[in-house]
């Protein structure tokens, strides 16, 4: 049996303050908002990132040849990072996660986004 569900309506129902939003789950347990504004920051983010390294998803130490099983996006955030490696690595499973459904909606069929606290108990199927 799976320990996920689909999303809960209650957790879009996001707390308003000072014309921002916020995660409604773990409310205040991340200091961040999760509106627009905060969508497009973490996504231009992301740009500067892979210009900063050339177009590198990562800068591990992997060979080319290593095939890539399971890859875990922890705060995925936009989950732009995760929809970039997805592409790129089709053979790889990738699993998003983060307090928020800020996520798109197509995504890669190698693709699936959870949200869950990364600072309780692991509720995933993998280990990672």
């Amino acid at each position: 049996a799976s320990s996920t569900t689909s999303i809960n309506s209650s957790i879009m129902k996001y707390r308003e303050e000072n014309g921002r939003t916020y995660y409604a789950y773990k409310d205040c347990k991340y200091q961040y908002p999760n509106d627009e504004t905060e969508n497009d920051r973490l996504d231009l983010q992301h740009h500067l990132f892979s210009l900063t390294f050339d177009g590198k998803l990562f800068t591990a130490p992997i060979p080319n040849e290593k095939q890539l099983h399971r890859v875990l996006d922890i705060s995925t955030g936009t989950g732009i990072w995760a929809i970039d490696f997805a592409d790129e690595y089709p053979e790889t499973k990738v699993l998003g996660v983060d307090l928020s459904p800020s996520q798109l909606f197509f995504n890669p069929p190698n693709l699936a986004f959870q949200i869950d606290d990364l600072e309780e108990s692991w509720i995933g199927e993998h280990n990672f």
